[in-house]
Protein backbone atom coordinates (compact mmCIF):
# COMPACT_ATOMS: atom_id res chain seq x y z
CA UNK A 1 0.00 0.00 0.00
CA UNK A 2 3.29 2.29 0.52
CA UNK A 3 4.31 2.12 -3.08
CA UNK A 4 3.58 4.43 -5.88
CA UNK A 5 3.20 1.37 -8.63
CA UNK A 6 3.31 -2.29 -8.00
CA UNK A 7 3.89 -4.03 -11.27
CA UNK A 8 2.07 -7.61 -11.42
CA UNK A 9 2.82 -10.35 -14.27
CA UNK A 10 -0.63 -11.50 -13.96
CA UNK A 11 -4.23 -10.18 -14.32
CA UNK A 12 -4.61 -13.11 -11.19
CA UNK A 13 -1.98 -11.40 -8.85
CA UNK A 14 -3.25 -7.80 -9.47
CA UNK A 15 -6.75 -9.34 -8.05
CA UNK A 16 -5.27 -10.82 -5.69
CA UNK A 17 -3.74 -7.63 -4.70
CA UNK A 18 -7.14 -5.79 -4.75
CA UNK A 19 -9.08 -8.37 -2.54
CA UNK A 20 -6.11 -7.26 0.10
CA UNK A 21 -6.39 -3.82 0.32
CA UNK A 22 -4.46 -2.27 -2.73
CA UNK A 23 -5.58 0.81 -4.92
CA UNK A 24 -6.35 -0.20 -8.00
CA UNK A 25 -4.37 2.79 -9.54
CA UNK A 26 -1.32 1.85 -8.53
CA UNK A 27 -1.53 -1.54 -9.79
CA UNK A 28 0.10 -2.26 -13.59
CA UNK A 29 -0.26 -5.71 -15.34
CA UNK A 30 3.12 -5.88 -17.15
CA UNK A 31 3.42 -9.75 -18.27
CA UNK A 32 6.40 -11.53 -18.08
CA UNK A 33 8.84 -11.16 -21.72
CA UNK A 34 11.60 -13.32 -23.46
CA UNK A 35 14.44 -12.54 -25.91
CA UNK A 36 13.24 -14.49 -29.16
CA UNK A 37 16.69 -13.99 -30.75
CA UNK A 38 17.93 -16.46 -27.78
CA UNK A 39 15.66 -19.02 -28.32
CA UNK A 40 16.57 -20.11 -31.89
CA UNK A 41 15.84 -23.91 -33.57
CA UNK A 42 18.79 -25.85 -34.68
CA UNK A 43 18.88 -29.49 -36.41
CA UNK A 44 22.33 -30.07 -35.57
CA UNK A 45 21.97 -28.68 -31.86
CA UNK A 46 18.71 -31.20 -31.89
CA UNK A 47 20.17 -34.04 -33.06
CA UNK A 48 23.35 -33.95 -30.54
CA UNK A 49 21.39 -33.43 -27.29
CA UNK A 50 18.81 -36.15 -28.74
CA UNK A 51 22.14 -38.24 -29.21
CA UNK A 52 23.09 -37.76 -25.75
CA UNK A 53 19.72 -38.27 -24.37
CA UNK A 54 19.32 -41.88 -26.22
CA UNK A 55 16.53 -40.74 -28.06
CA UNK A 56 16.11 -42.27 -31.48
CA UNK A 57 15.51 -40.09 -34.61
CA UNK A 58 11.50 -40.63 -35.15
CA UNK A 59 10.82 -40.59 -30.97
CA UNK A 60 8.24 -37.93 -30.23
CA UNK A 61 9.29 -35.83 -27.53
CA UNK A 62 6.66 -34.45 -24.87
CA UNK A 63 8.74 -31.95 -22.86
CA UNK A 64 8.18 -30.18 -19.46
CA UNK A 65 10.07 -27.73 -16.44
CA UNK A 66 9.52 -26.76 -13.39
CA UNK A 67 10.30 -27.38 -9.87
CA UNK A 68 9.31 -30.82 -9.08
CA UNK A 69 6.45 -30.00 -6.63
CA UNK A 70 2.63 -30.30 -5.98
CA UNK A 71 2.04 -27.10 -8.06
CA UNK A 72 2.98 -28.33 -11.41
CA UNK A 73 1.63 -31.50 -11.03
CA UNK A 74 3.79 -33.84 -13.00
CA UNK A 75 2.02 -36.87 -11.88
CA UNK A 76 -1.07 -35.78 -13.60
CA UNK A 77 1.54 -35.26 -16.65
CA UNK A 78 2.29 -38.90 -16.38
CA UNK A 79 -0.70 -40.15 -16.51
CA UNK A 80 -2.23 -38.45 -19.48
CA UNK A 81 1.54 -39.69 -20.92
CA UNK A 82 0.82 -43.37 -19.89
CA UNK A 83 -2.82 -43.39 -21.54
CA UNK A 84 -1.24 -41.95 -24.87
CA UNK A 85 1.70 -44.99 -24.38
CA UNK A 86 -0.58 -48.18 -25.25
CA UNK A 87 -1.70 -46.91 -28.78
CA UNK A 88 1.98 -44.78 -29.58
CA UNK A 89 5.02 -46.60 -28.59
CA UNK A 90 6.91 -44.11 -30.37
CA UNK A 91 6.61 -41.23 -27.65
CA UNK A 92 9.03 -40.11 -25.01
CA UNK A 93 8.48 -37.72 -22.04
CA UNK A 94 11.24 -35.55 -20.54
CA UNK A 95 10.50 -33.72 -17.22
CA UNK A 96 13.59 -31.21 -16.34
CA UNK A 97 13.72 -29.43 -12.66
CA UNK A 98 14.80 -30.74 -8.94
CA UNK A 99 12.10 -30.91 -5.89
CA UNK A 100 10.98 -32.69 -3.37
CA UNK A 101 8.11 -34.86 -5.47
CA UNK A 102 11.36 -36.23 -7.40
CA UNK A 103 11.54 -39.56 -5.69
CA UNK A 104 7.48 -40.09 -6.24
CA UNK A 105 7.22 -39.57 -9.93
CA UNK A 106 10.37 -42.04 -9.94
CA UNK A 107 8.69 -44.53 -8.53
CA UNK A 108 5.43 -44.07 -9.74
CA UNK A 109 7.05 -44.75 -13.59
CA UNK A 110 8.61 -47.45 -12.26
CA UNK A 111 5.11 -48.42 -11.27
CA UNK A 112 3.62 -48.04 -14.50
CA UNK A 113 6.36 -49.56 -16.50
CA UNK A 114 7.71 -46.00 -18.43
CA UNK A 115 10.73 -45.78 -16.64
CA UNK A 116 12.64 -46.73 -20.09
CA UNK A 117 10.24 -44.29 -21.90
CA UNK A 118 10.20 -40.87 -19.63
CA UNK A 119 13.37 -38.97 -18.16
CA UNK A 120 13.36 -37.06 -14.94
CA UNK A 121 16.33 -34.95 -15.60
CA UNK A 122 16.46 -33.09 -12.62
CA UNK A 123 18.01 -29.64 -12.34
CA UNK A 124 19.75 -28.37 -15.53
CA UNK A 125 21.33 -25.33 -16.58
CA UNK A 126 21.34 -26.07 -19.95
CA UNK A 127 17.59 -25.43 -21.13
CA UNK A 128 18.36 -23.64 -24.34
CA UNK A 129 19.97 -27.15 -25.77
CA UNK A 130 17.26 -29.21 -23.84
CA UNK A 131 14.69 -26.93 -25.43
CA UNK A 132 16.03 -28.30 -28.99
CA UNK A 133 14.84 -32.33 -27.81
CA UNK A 134 11.33 -31.55 -27.39
CA UNK A 135 8.41 -31.77 -30.29
CA UNK A 136 6.03 -30.68 -27.51
CA UNK A 137 6.18 -28.61 -24.66
CA UNK A 138 3.33 -29.75 -21.86
CA UNK A 139 2.25 -27.33 -18.82
CA UNK A 140 0.40 -29.60 -16.48
CA UNK A 141 0.33 -26.81 -13.52
CA UNK A 142 -2.90 -26.02 -11.00
CA UNK A 143 -1.64 -22.85 -10.36
CA UNK A 144 1.00 -20.21 -12.32
CA UNK A 145 2.43 -16.91 -12.13
CA UNK A 146 3.20 -16.05 -15.34
CA UNK A 147 5.19 -19.01 -16.95
CA UNK A 148 8.20 -17.89 -18.69
CA UNK A 149 8.65 -21.42 -19.69
CA UNK A 150 6.03 -21.14 -21.79
CA UNK A 151 7.85 -17.98 -23.47
CA UNK A 152 10.56 -19.67 -23.82
CA UNK A 153 8.76 -22.58 -25.55
CA UNK A 154 6.80 -20.17 -27.95
CA UNK A 155 9.86 -18.64 -29.10
CA UNK A 156 11.50 -21.97 -29.92
CA UNK A 157 8.59 -22.60 -32.40
CA UNK A 158 6.90 -25.44 -29.84
CA UNK A 159 3.76 -26.43 -30.33
CA UNK A 160 1.97 -26.38 -26.27
CA UNK A 161 -0.37 -27.89 -24.64
CA UNK A 162 -0.99 -25.82 -21.26
CA UNK A 163 -3.85 -26.05 -18.52
CA UNK A 164 -5.76 -22.80 -17.48
CA UNK A 165 -3.34 -21.98 -14.59
CA UNK A 166 -2.39 -18.18 -13.38
CA UNK A 167 -1.90 -15.90 -16.21
CA UNK A 168 -1.06 -18.81 -18.66
CA UNK A 169 -4.27 -17.46 -21.63
CA UNK A 170 -2.97 -14.17 -21.05
CA UNK A 171 0.19 -15.39 -22.93
CA UNK A 172 -2.03 -17.72 -24.98
CA UNK A 173 -5.37 -17.49 -26.50
CA UNK A 174 -6.43 -20.79 -26.49
CA UNK A 175 -7.13 -22.46 -29.52
CA UNK A 176 -5.26 -20.25 -31.21
CA UNK A 177 -1.67 -20.61 -29.98
CA UNK A 178 -2.00 -23.41 -27.87
CA UNK A 179 -4.45 -26.27 -27.32
CA UNK A 180 -5.60 -25.02 -23.68
CA UNK A 181 -7.13 -28.28 -21.05
CA UNK A 182 -8.64 -27.18 -17.13
CA UNK A 183 -6.62 -28.21 -14.32
CA UNK A 184 -6.67 -31.65 -12.74
CA UNK A 185 -8.32 -33.23 -15.95
CA UNK A 186 -6.16 -36.02 -17.56
CA UNK A 187 -8.21 -37.23 -19.94
CA UNK A 188 -8.35 -33.80 -21.54
CA UNK A 189 -4.85 -33.04 -21.06
CA UNK A 190 -4.11 -36.85 -23.03
CA UNK A 191 -6.57 -36.19 -25.30
CA UNK A 192 -4.78 -32.58 -26.23
CA UNK A 193 -1.12 -33.92 -26.11
CA UNK A 194 -2.70 -36.65 -28.94
CA UNK A 195 -4.30 -33.95 -31.05
CA UNK A 196 -1.15 -32.06 -30.86
CA UNK A 197 0.76 -34.68 -32.76
CA UNK A 198 -1.72 -35.92 -34.99
CA UNK A 199 -3.14 -33.10 -36.35
CA UNK A 200 0.35 -31.30 -37.56
CA UNK A 201 -1.19 -28.93 -39.87
CA UNK A 202 -3.15 -27.02 -37.12
CA UNK A 203 -0.24 -27.43 -35.01
CA UNK A 204 1.93 -25.51 -37.12
CA UNK A 205 -0.78 -22.74 -37.47
CA UNK A 206 -1.01 -22.49 -33.99
CA UNK A 207 2.84 -22.82 -33.28
CA UNK A 208 3.74 -19.81 -36.11
CA UNK A 209 1.08 -17.59 -34.08
CA UNK A 210 2.69 -18.14 -31.04
CA UNK A 211 6.17 -17.45 -32.15
CA UNK A 212 4.38 -13.81 -33.75
CA UNK A 213 3.46 -13.02 -30.82
CA UNK A 214 6.73 -13.96 -28.54
CA UNK A 215 8.54 -11.73 -31.02
CA UNK A 216 6.35 -9.04 -30.91
CA UNK A 217 3.63 -7.85 -28.35
CA UNK A 218 5.99 -10.30 -25.83
CA UNK A 219 9.53 -9.57 -26.03
CA UNK A 220 11.38 -7.97 -23.70
CA UNK A 221 11.22 -4.88 -25.70
CA UNK A 222 7.64 -4.30 -25.67
CA UNK A 223 8.17 -5.06 -21.84
CA UNK A 224 10.71 -2.51 -21.12
CA UNK A 225 8.89 -0.34 -23.08
CA UNK A 226 5.71 -0.96 -20.65
CA UNK A 227 8.13 -0.59 -17.75
CA UNK A 228 9.45 2.54 -18.79
CA UNK A 229 5.52 3.86 -18.77
CA UNK A 230 5.02 3.23 -15.50
CA UNK A 231 8.40 4.50 -13.86
CA UNK A 232 7.90 7.84 -15.75
CA UNK A 233 4.20 7.77 -15.18
CA UNK A 234 5.96 7.77 -11.51
CA UNK A 235 8.13 10.57 -11.60
CA UNK A 236 5.50 12.65 -13.13
CA UNK A 237 3.58 12.51 -10.49
CA UNK A 238 5.82 13.19 -7.64
CA UNK A 239 7.13 16.12 -9.64
CA UNK A 240 3.63 17.12 -9.37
Amino acid sequence: RRFDAVVCVSSDIKNTLLANGATGDRLHVILNGVDPEAYQRCEKARNLIRAELGLQPDDVVFGSVGRVERQKRFDLLIEAFSALTKSRPDIRLIIVGAGSLLPQHERHLRQLGLSDRCQLLGYRNDMKRLYQAFDVYVQSSDYEGTPTVLLEAMAMKLPIVATDAGGTTELLDPGIDAIVTPPGDVPALAAAMEQTIDDRTATSDRVARAHAKASNELSFEQRTTRLLEVYRHVLESRRK
